[in-house]
Formats: structure tokens, sequence, C-alpha cells
């Protein structure tokens, strides 16, 4: 697929402007480098390595293919040698016995025959052995080479957006011209037209025809004048006359006027005309606002150079520029400027900077190991995530013994201390996650959310968790998720933020929820009124919708809604959630009860937190 996709990038450029990038190429001279040329050269570039990419790819792949190939026939030839083993064990057996009744029998060579055959299965086992660690081997090499194509993929993409913001702008400055130019054209004037209007309609139509003149030398002198011109109708050029003048006007013969008029014109398209005349996204036209930037990205943005990061740790994790680019070495191509650059690693202290990249080079980040200080039982934090963003609120449970199942009888211990959410994930996490990653849950992908109607389970395909069927808040608990989705949130956070979050197992749920207590709801073992958002309990939000979080006051660990509001997602090899929601009954959200649901299941009636590895 990464192949596939790149072959795409590479082929996007359609034939006729290949063409008429290759003559801007040509067109080029050294002291005046148009930067279409450049980036033309740059994907060339790549495109050579590539190609490469593609043939050490299939090379290793035939490779692996036929190390599996190799290790289904050891597999058969195994069975053959293990039958024969058998064989001759069972020949030693029977002669032993012999030997047993006639002390002069020779089982020599059966004792040979069978030492033989435990020989050659012996062998080839270790052969086995040898040929599964050569797997191995290559599944690992084929796996970072796929991540170099992916980089490769990235770097592709990068300089194909480059290289159609560098159309825009060089088209925009090709369009914005200024120009003497002098027309001469004449009108037939009606019999009953006085000498005034004559000249007036003469000198009209002779201006539009300057106009039009003009406008037709401006798409002439463009570099792609051919996709301009089939794109014409589609913009406003502005052309203003700035100055001009009759040099000539009269009767020619008969009813003929002719008029020659010198005129000054400018043409000022729109910002988003370059765009619309290439067939762009309005976005590669917009100009920023700041007249400093502007000028920087002028002299910037169309230079790209080579970056190489590197640390002192194995398996760590790049981001630049909140794009994630896999573990060091990394190296790519970039614009010149500034660029937000972070290398991390759980257990490590995180390398941030900002750096400025002129010229090719080399960046060194130095990895130190973070002080080993847990935080204490019941702290509260947040991890930053990027674009100012935050994730969810966490709540430290220390390790210890702990009472869970129904009427807290079962005895467990929590070895390790670890974080949970304070609230289940809400609409705006969740949002968060989407917008940044363009994610599409299975609900929208067709499967629709499942929603509880009369006590009947039914399916809802226009249902999902932007609109489950129901009013939802920023602040309310994402439902109509699939654990597949809700993994795929904990998966993102644990890239962003560099630490390991997952959705809580069974045990990590329950601890959270009980908050240390022993009865059926943390306040006590009767549900009472107003204290939780489950069915029948006495909220203006019960039997009705989801209540925002928080609504209702925490357990004594600081948790919230553990109990109703909505089912939450554990990571249990049997798909079941945890904590009653807002139409289920109040007894269904007691702290030892669990939901079996389908693993591919979404419900506007489940959702889910996280947990972080601390």
């Amino acid at each position: 697929m990464t192949t596939k996709y790149i072959k795409a990038l590479c082929l996007a450029l359609p034939p006729l402007l290949l063409t008429e990038l290759a003559f801007a190429e040509n067109a080029s001279s050294a002291d005046n480098i148009d930067p279409v040329s450049e980036l033309v050269e740059k994907l060339r570039a790549k495109e050579d390595v590539l190609e490469s990419q593609n043939d050490e790819l299939a090379l290793q792949q035939a490779k692996l293919d036929d190390l599996l190939v190799k290790r289904a026939t050891l597999d058969d030839e195994l069975s053959q040698l293990q039958r024969e083993r058998s064989e001759a064990k069972a020949q030693l057996d029977a002669k032993f016995q012999d030997l047993i009744a006639d002390p002069s029998t020779d089982i020599g060579p059966y004792q040979q025959a069978y030492q033989q055959a435990w020989q050659k299965v012996n062998n080839h086992q270790q052969e086995q052995a040898a040929n599964e660690s050569a797997i191995i081997e290559q599944k690992k090499l084929l796996a970072q080479q796929e991540r170099q194509q992916a980089l490769l993929a990235t770097t592709l993409e990068n300089l194909h957006e480059a290289m159609r913001e560098a159309r825009a702008e060089r088209l925009r400055k090709e369009l914005t011209q200024k120009d003497t130019i002098e027309v001469v054209h004449s009108v037939t004037c009606a019999p009953n037209m006085t000498l005034a209007a004559c000249a007036n309609q003469g000198k009209t139509l002779t201006m539009q025809q300057a106009i039009r003149e003009f406008r037709g030398q401006v798409t002439d002198f463009v570099t792609e004048s051919a996709a301009v011109k089939q794109n014409i109708d589609k913009v406003a050029f502005n052309i203003h006359v700035t100055n001009s003048e009759v040099v000539d006007a009269g009767f020619t013969g008969g009813t003929d006027y002719t008029t020659r008029i010198k005129a000054e014109l400018v043409s000022r398209p729109g910002k988003t005309a370059a765009c619309r005349l290439l067939n762009l996204e309005d976005r590669y036209c917009v100009e920023t606002t700041q007249v400093q930037q502007q000028a920087k990205h002028k002299q910037q943005a169309k230079r790209w150079v080579n970056v190489t990061v590197r640390s002192n740790r194995y398996d760590d994790s790049v981001k630049i520029n909140d794009v994630s680019y896999g573990s060091t070495p990394v190296e790519l191509m970039l614009p010149v400027g500034t660029h937000e650059l972070t290398v991390s690693k759980p257990g490590f202290v995180s390398y941030n900077r900002e750096v400025y990249l002129g010229k090719d080079q080399v960046v060194w980040a130095k990895l130190e190991e973070q002080p080993n200080r847990p935080p204490s039982p019941g702290k509260k934090f947040t991890d930053p995530v990027s674009n100012n963003l935050e994730a969810p609120q966490m709540v430290v449970i220390g390790a210890g013994e702990y009472k869970v199942g129904p009427d807290a009888r079962e005895n467990v211990a929590v070895r390790h201390s670890f974080a949970i959410g304070s609230t289940p994930v809400t609409v705006a996490q969740f949002d968060a996650f989407v917008n940044a990653t363009g994610y599409v849950t299975a609900a929208e992908q067709g499967n629709g959310c499942n929603m509880l109607v009369s006590g009947e389970i039914s399916q809802s395909l226009e249902s999902d968790w932007r609109q489950p069927g129901f009013d939802q808040a920023a602040d309310s608990p994402v439902v109509c998720v699939n654990k597949k989705d809700a993994n795929a949130y904990t998966k993102w956070l644990s890239q962003q933020t560099g630490h390991n979050y997952a959705l809580p197992n069974d045990v990590q749920w329950e601890v959270a929820a009980r908050g240390g207590t022993n009865s059926d709801f943390w306040w006590g073992n009767e549900i009472g009124v107003g204290n939780a958002n489950t069915g029948w309990s006495g909220t203006v939000w019960s039997n009705t919708r989801t209540s925002p979080v928080k609504s209702f006051p925490p357990n004594p660990f600081g948790v919230y809604d553990t109990a109703g509001n909505v089912w939450e997602w554990v990571s249990s090899e049997e798909p079941i959630a945890r904590g009653g929601a807002w139409n289920f009954s109040p007894q269904r959200a007691r702290a030892s009860e669990r939901l079996d649901v389908g693993e591919n299941m979404s419900a506007n009636y489940l959702g889910f937190r996280v947990i972080r590895k601390i």
C-alpha cells in the first residue's frame, strides 16, 4: 500500500504541467532560479531514491518469501524424519525385548539406526531454529524499509505541497503586470448618431479592445499558459486603466470611425486567482497577514534543505512540527526556517528545541534519564498535547491491596501505581483527536450506532459520536465509539505525549471506581436521588441523555462519573464495559457490574476513559 501511495504521489502531476515545468526549468538561469524548477529537481532526486527503495524492498520481500517456503518444506521434512525415528525406536525396542529372551541377539545395527534417526531430527530442528531466526530478522528488515518508505512518502507529499504553493506564487507574480499598449479599433456609427456619440462609442470599444489584448498578453506571458487559458473564465483579472490618451480619432471613410488609444494598464487579480487558474485549492493562495512573515516566507519557503536527527537512545520518537517521523536516525527534507523538534522516550527527559534550518545539517538530541520519583496517590496532572491541547486530567491510584467483586469479597493486589482519567473522555477531547488525525469511527463508516429503545437494542445507521440521537456538549462523554475506536484514541494520545496510555483493565477500573470503599456505590449501597445519571435516578438527564462530566461529586479518589452516565470500555480479553449508563437501571451502575458487548459494537450509552502507566 505504501509503495502504491508513493507512486501515486510521483504521478500526481499531469503531462501538460510536467511539460511546462520542464520548459520553465530549462529557461531558468543560474542567477534567477525558478523555485518550481528547484523543486522539480528535488522531486526527481527523491523519485530516484524511491525506485532504488522499491527494488531493494522487492529483493528483501523475495528473501522472506524464500524463507517462508523453506519453513514449510522443513516442517514437512521434520514430520517424515520424526516418523522414521519412531520406526527406528520401535525396531530397537523390539530387538531389545529379543535380547532379554536371547542374550546372543545383536542389537547394534538397530541401536545405530535409531541414533542416526535421532541425530537427523536434532540437526533438522537446529536448521528450523536457524530459519525461524532468519525469518524474524528478515521481517525486522522489511519493517524498517517500510518505515523508510513511509518517511519518503511524507517527504514527497511535502515537496508536492511546496510545488503547488510555488506554482501559485509564481503565477500570482506573473499575473500582476503593468504595461502601456497602443490599440487601434474601428467602429461603424449609425447614421443618426452624433459625432460626440460616435467618438464616445469608439473610445469605449477601443478601450475594451485594449483590455482584452492586455489580458491575452498577460496569459501568453505566464509559464503555465496552457493551464491558465483552460480556466481563464473562472477568475477576474481585475485589469485597471491607470492612464490613457486618444492618440488619433476620426472617420476613415463612410461611417467607419477609427480610434487609436495609448493606455497604461495594470492587472491586479484577486488573491485566489492563481489557484483557480491552476485548479488548486484556495489554501495555497492564502496570504499571511503579517508583512514580516510574508517577506520571510518569500525568501525561505521555496528553499529546502536536508536534516538528519540523531540521539543517544534507541527506540525513541521524533516529532517535527507535531508530525511523527518514527525513531532516530531520521533524515528528511524541510523548508528553510524555524521548526519545532521533539525527541522523546518514556523514562527520559524529552529534547524540545526550536531549530533554525538554513542549510543541510545534523541535529543531535541528548536524552537524560528522568529522576525516579513516582507521583503520590491522589495527585492530579495533565500531560500536554500539541497545538496547545491537553490530555485528559489524570488521577494517581496507588499500589496496594483492594476489595473488588460482588459485595467486595475478592482481594486483589495492585502491584504498580497507575493514573486514570478523572472523567470519561469527552466530546471535545475526542474531537481534537479526530481533527488531528482524520480518524473515522466504525459508526461513521456505515456500521451505525446502537440505541436502547423500549428495552431493546436497535441500530441507527444515521447516528455516530457527533449525532448520537440527543444533544451533546463539548464536556459530555463521547459515545458511539467501539473498542477499536477507543484504542485508536489511546494510541494517538500515547504518540502525542510520549507516555503509555491505554484502556484500563477490569481490576484497574473497579479499584478506581470504588474509591477505596466496599459498598455497591462509592457513597453507599443505594443509588439515592441525584447522585448519578442512571435511569430512574431522579436527575434531569435520566433516561434522556448523557450528563456533562463532573455533574456529580467525585469519589474519595477524586474520580468522577464511575457510576452511571456511560458504560466504559475496559481492556479485558472478553469485550465488556463497566459502570452503568444514563438509560440503564441503577442496579447496573453498581461497582461490580459488567456489561457484555460485542467488540465491534458502538452505542449511544457506551464510552471510555483512559489510564496511563507511571
